[in-house]
This record gives structure tokens, C-alpha cells and sequence, in this order.
């Protein structure tokens, strides 16, 4: 019921920005200026704080040395298993 509940609402958001877009887009096309982009209210985001760091926080070269490190070893140990099995083949 939830699941419902949700869908309509978002279908009723979407039919008043639809509306609201074609009211504008009727008062431009006549003659009458623009009434400007709707207002966004944004409750969740006032609702719940940020927990991830900032940039400055994360500001490390561990996580480089890490990403380097995995595409050399993604990278060689395929060839090397090439070579190794090429090498028993004979």
C-alpha cells in the first residue's frame, strides 16, 4: 500500500510539472512574460546532515597508490598466465 501510495504521489508531482510547464510555456507564447522556474522545496535535504567527508578530509595518496596498484596487477597477471601456459604448450 506504501508502494501505491509512493507511485501516486510522484505521478501527482509529475502532472503539476506538467501543467505548470505548459502554463508557462502558454504565457511566453502569448505575449505575457515568464513567471520564472518553480520553486524547489527540498525537505529532505534539511532533514538529514551530511556524513561524508569533504574533500579536504579525503585528501590522501593511499587511495592513488591503491588504484595504480590494481591496474598493474590487473594488468600483468593476465599476461603472465598467457606466457605460463604458452610456456607448457611447447
Amino acid at each position: 500500500m506504501k508502494l501505491f501510495k509512493y507511485l501516486l504521489e510522484k505521478i501527482t508531482n509529475i502532472n503539476k510539472a506538467f501543467l505548470a510547464a505548459s502554463d508557462r510555456l502558454t504565457a511566453v507564447l502569448s505575449g505575457e512574460p515568464d513567471t520564472g522556474p518553480p520553486e524547489v522545496k527540498d525537505e529532505l535535504s534539511a532533514q538529514v546532515a551530511a556524513t561524508f567527508k569533504s574533500a579536504e578530509e579525503t585528501d590522501d595518496q593511499s587511495a592513488t597508490i591503491l588504484v595504480v596498484v590494481l591496474l598493474v596487477v590487473a594488468t600483468v597477471v593476465p599476461m603472465v598466465t598467457y606466457f605460463w601456459y604458452q610456456g607448457f604448450s611447447g
